[in-house]
């Protein structure tokens, strides 16, 4: 990845993008992945079940924008987690935050 920013870049060379970004700082953006995903997420499910029926959409947008992160970190956690996991299983030498790294921009929109 050169001096691009890894917003742009991840879509023209993501295994590079991916790699530059586990190198130097695997933490990188990982909250504000997170809040984008699970903000999407929370709009997905709230949809899913209706909440609309019974809730304003300003509500719902103040519940999602102000949990979002939380539900999105914890989701990029717990599958990296299980990803980790299986990684050990095959004799996988990547560390935890390098796989969620890549997992959470795997994901960018």
């Amino acid at each position: 990845m050169s001096d691009k920013s890894p917003w742009v870049s991840v879509w023209c060379n993501p295994r590079a993008t991916i790699r530059s970004i586990v190198a130097k700082d695997p933490d990188r953006s990982i909250w504000v992945l997170g809040a984008i995903y699970g903000f999407l997420s929370f709009l997905n499910s709230f949809q899913s079940i209706a909440v609309g029926s019974v809730l304003g959409i300003i509500p719902i947008l103040l519940i999602a924008l102000a949990l979002s992160p939380v539900l999105g970190f914890s989701v990029f956690s717990i599958w990296s987690w299980v990803v980790y996991q299986i990684g050990r299983l095959f004799k996988g030498v990547a560390h935890f935050k390098a796989v969620r790294a890549a997992f959470a921009w795997s994901c960018v929109p």
